[in-house]
């Protein structure tokens, strides 16, 4: 995406929501999404690819089935900017979930890239890192990254949980079980830690190290 300047991609942007010079339309779900044909061709070829077989809407117009325009102008802003604003909702990585469909869908590895990196800055907020939170967002992806990074939260939080008090003080077969599987997890990552001690290879010498001694 070098064709952007910060500038040039803010100010292009802009455009779009003022309709400014846009010949082409993002067909959502709700409503449709202005923007400029060449620079959403050159940056998601998958549209570019539909539209030119032919395969997917009319003339001047690609219906992005499934996905609100709330998602899509993301991917949109994503596309102009380099980058994508995170708006405060009550469940703050819903949003950015359903951005990495959007990416998943378009083949964007570098929109990719910025979803899972925004989750990480989300999961160390109080509000990202809520329980509740956390079990809502992981049921509504099948990125299995996304996944992974919220159940290593969970973790997280349920081993900080047992280091100040019991989670379910009126049920301590509950707490049992669960403290005994956060021990079996810390031993399992001490293990780990150690085997790749044990096969790490060795530092490299310099390079006489392994010369062949001098005849005397």
């Amino acid at each position: 995406m070098s064709f952007r300047t910060p500038l040039l991609g803010t100010t292009l942007y802009e455009m779009t929501k003022l309709g400014k010079n846009c010949d082409f339309r993002l067909v959502c779900d709700d409503k449709s999404i202005l923007v400029h044909q060449g620079i959403v061709f050159s940056q998601v070829p998958i549209i570019a690819a539909e539209c030119d077989e032919g395969t997917n809407g009319q003339k001047g117009s690609y219906r992005c089935e499934g996905f609100t325009s709330f998602i899509v102008d993301h991917m949109v802003e994503f596309v102009y900017t380099g980058d994508y604003t995170s708006e405060s909702v009550e469940n703050p990585l819903i949003p950015h979930i359903d951005v990495g469909k959007v990416a998943d869908h378009f083949d964007l590895p570098a929109l990719r890239a910025i979803v899972y990196r925004k989750i990480d800055e989300t999961l160390r907020t109080p509000l990202g890192s809520s329980g509740d939170i956390l079990r809502k967002a992981y049921d509504l992806t099948t990125d299995m990254v996304i996944q992974d990074k919220i159940a290593s939260c969970l973790g997280n939080a349920l081993q900080l949980c047992f280091q100040t008090e019991s989670p379910y003080p009126d049920e301590p077969v509950f707490s049992r079980v669960l403290r005994l599987a956060c021990d079996k997890i810390t031993r399992l990552e001490n293990q780990v830690r150690e085997l790749e001690m044990a096969t790490r290879p060795p530092a490299r010498r310099g390079f006489n190290a392994y010369a062949p001694p001098v005849p005397k």
